[in-house]
């Protein structure tokens, strides 16, 4: 689902604030030829009464609406171990329910894991839809995350909203717009059932936050409520929006945060304190690994993700050297869920050099489709492919992938048509059409209009005059190019990838 922009959103509420405005002057005017004497306070009396039974029309007898927390992500890569159009991207997609990151430091503006910014929709949960209306607002407060069980009949019955420390000061806060009347919480009105979190931030971190007579919480939540103003102006629950609670989350400073924004995909020849729970101590006794775990380990120095991982795979077969390891690591006992997780990200989320080209093949086309140029398996960007690519045979019988450079992708409706079809479908689980091309490239210039017809129409083949200068005119794939395309099989063959010989310049569709 993608996120409207701020400044639409902006837009949209001073059009409403003008639209609102113009109303209530024709209903100033219209009340004093109806009732002449009629005072300004009963007037905006009045009017406030009458803005709120409408908006109260809008919403009540809708139990199915509620609020969601949401985001556009902007990582590609998917979580499965099996994929290997992302076995290699560190960059996996968040969650469905993960909106937020799982640590912060105080005063940083809260965004997704992927730093896509955050919205909070207003949905019909039966058709999955963004709804329309009038006059509602969103509320949002920090609550007690370890207070909040979802599995709890009614969860937030016995969750506490955090709006202010012992000491006076507003947990919650933001820079942009905050239309709230209470300190710790934040107010932002739904524009099409919409609303963009205005950059907020929390003033405290959790371990450090007192509330309730010195109580502190192992996490945080934000909680979203449906919101409208009484005729007075006061806020007042929306009834029929069930709220929107996050993910939970924890407020560390900004030292504290050096073990949460390590990657949980590390690169092989990443230094070891890139991994969790590894600090500058641990990893320079690792260094002189036979000092302290013995003679017999084949490692002399461990300094790196991808020597440790092996070092493991020694242990496993050698308890002994496991337990000075785990002396060594400070991970027994009550640390031992730290080895856990190492031995985890060790096993199989350690990625390799990967710069190999995507190419998305459109169906009942022949083998024809679009080239995606790569940075470590992430797709460099989706709105504008490398090239057109298109499956052939040489004269000699080897396989191979005809290319043409594009610059533009606008250039013929059939490669915009493309495009959409090769992002819908990388969105789908096991990414159909996609694959890591393995074939050298062989550059061609120009490629008529006529080769994009589909299976049905024609076989889009590049026809007998370009294939025969395929060979003659055409540059073939460069060396380090055909060795870049062959992804990495094991560490011990992983190496930095030489630097990628220049394409040949994009060329025009001829018609």
């Amino acid at each position: 689902m993608q996120g409207g922009g701020g400044e639409s959103g902006l837009r949209g509420q001073a059009l409403e604030d003008y639209v609102l405005d113009k109303v209530k002057h024709f209903a100033v005017v219209f009340a004093q030829e109806l009732v002449p004497g009629i005072t300004q306070q009963q007037l905006d009396l009045a009017f406030s009464r009458a803005l709120y039974s409408i908006s109260a029309q809008e919403t009540s007898g809708h139990a199915q609406l509620q609020l969601k927390f949401n985001h556009s992500c902007r990582f590609l890569g998917c979580v499965s171990q099996d994929c290997m159009l992302c076995k290699n991207n560190p960059h996996k997609t968040c969650g469905s329910g993960d909106n937020f990151d799982e640590a912060y430091a105080d005063n940083q503006v809260l965004r997704a894991r992927c730093e896509a910014d955050v919205y909070v929709d207003l949905i019909n949960h039966v058709s999955g839809d963004i709804c329309s209306a009038a006059g509602v607002e969103v509320q949002l407060s920090v609550i007690d995350g370890d207070a909040y069980n979802d599995a709890a009949p009614d969860p937030l019955t016995t969750v506490m909203e955090l709006h202010a420390s012992d000491d006076g000061v507003p947990l919650l806060q933001c820079y942009g717009p905050n239309r709230a009347l209470h300190a710790g919480t934040v107010v932002v009105p739904l524009q099409g059932g919409r609303a963009k979190l205005p950059e907020a931030f929390i003033t405290d971190k959790n371990d450090t936050f007192h509330f309730g007579g010195g109580a502190t919480t192992g996490h945080f939540r934000l909680l979203a409520l449906a919101m409208r103003r009484d005729e007075l102006g006061n806020p007042v629950p929306v009834e029929g929006v069930a709220p929107a609670v996050s993910n939970a989350f924890v407020v560390k400073t900004q030292r504290a945060l050096n073990d949460y924004r390590k990657s949980a995909y590390p690169h092989y020849r990443d230094e070891l304190t890139r991994l969790r729970y590894i600090g500058a101590i641990t990893a320079t006794r690792l260094k002189d690994a036979r000092a302290w775990l013995g003679r017999d380990v084949p490692l002399e120095c461990v300094d790196s993700v991808q020597s440790l991982k092996q070092l493991l795979e020694y242990v496993d077969t050698n308890r002994q050297v496991e337990d000075k390891l785990l002396a060594l690591l400070n991970m027994r006992g009550r640390h031992r869920h730290k080895w856990d997780f190492l031995r985890a990200v060790l096993a199989g989320k350690v990625v390799y050099d990967d710069n190999a080209f995507r190419v998305w093949y459109a169906p009942d086309s022949n083998g024809c489709g679009l080239l995606y140029a790569t940075k470590q398996a992430q797709v460099q960007s989706m709105d504008k492919p490398a090239g057109i690519a298109q499956r052939m045979t040489r004269q000699d019988g080897t396989a191979a992938v005809q290319v043409m450079m594009l610059s533009d992708v606008q250039q013929h409706p059939q490669l915009l048509t493309w495009r959409r079809q090769a992002e819908a479908a990388w969105r789908e689980p096991g990414h159909p059409g996609w694959q890591v091309l393995q074939e050298e490239i062989d550059y061609v210039t120009n490629w008529p209009v006529t080769a994009l017809r589909t299976g049905s129409q024609a076989a889009p083949i590049a026809p007998a005059s370009i294939a025969a200068g395929m060979l003659q005119g055409s540059a073939a794939a460069p060396a380090e190019l055909a060795v870049q395309q062959r992804l990495p099989q094991a560490a011990a063959a992983a190496a930095a990838g030489p630097a990628v010989s220049a394409a040949p310049p994009a060329a025009v569709l001829e018609d």
